[in-house]
C-alpha cells in the first residue's frame, strides 16, 4: 500500500509541475532514502523536514488516495499548515 500511494504521488507531482507549478512531495523525497537507508518511515522521524517546508510553502495540498484520512502524518502535516496560517486544499485523485 505504502508503494502504490508514492507512485500515485509522483504521478500527481508530475502533473501539477508539468501545470507550471512548484511542487515538493515529502512521499517522493523521503520514501526512496527512507528505504535505500534503513531509517524509519514514521511522521515522527520525518517532522523537521516536513515542518521546514511546510513554512516555505505557499500552500499545503492533501491528495486524498486510499488511507489519507487516516495517516497520522497527513494530519499533523495539516495541523501544522493551519497553524502556520497556510492554506490547506484537498484534492480528489482519480483511483
Amino acid at each position: 500500500m505504502r508503494h502504490e500511494r508514492f507512485v500515485k504521488l509522483n504521478v500527481l507531482s508530475g502533473l501539477l509541475l508539468a501545470q507550471g507549478n512548484i511542487v515538493f512531495s515529502p512521499i517522493s523525497m523521503t520514501h526512496p532514502i527512507a528505504t535505500m537507508c534503513d531509517l524509519p518511515l514514521g511522521f515522527d522521524f520525518w517532522e523537521a523536514q516536513d515542518r521546514a517546508f511546510i513554512e516555505w510553502c505557499d500552500a499545503l495540498y492533501v491528495a486524498m488516495i486510499s488511507g489519507w484520512d487516516e495517516s497520522v502524518g497527513v494530519e499533523k502535516e495539516v495541523r501544522i499548515a493551519k497553524k502556520m496560517g497556510k492554506p490547506v486544499e484537498y484534492l480528489k485523485v482519480p483511483s
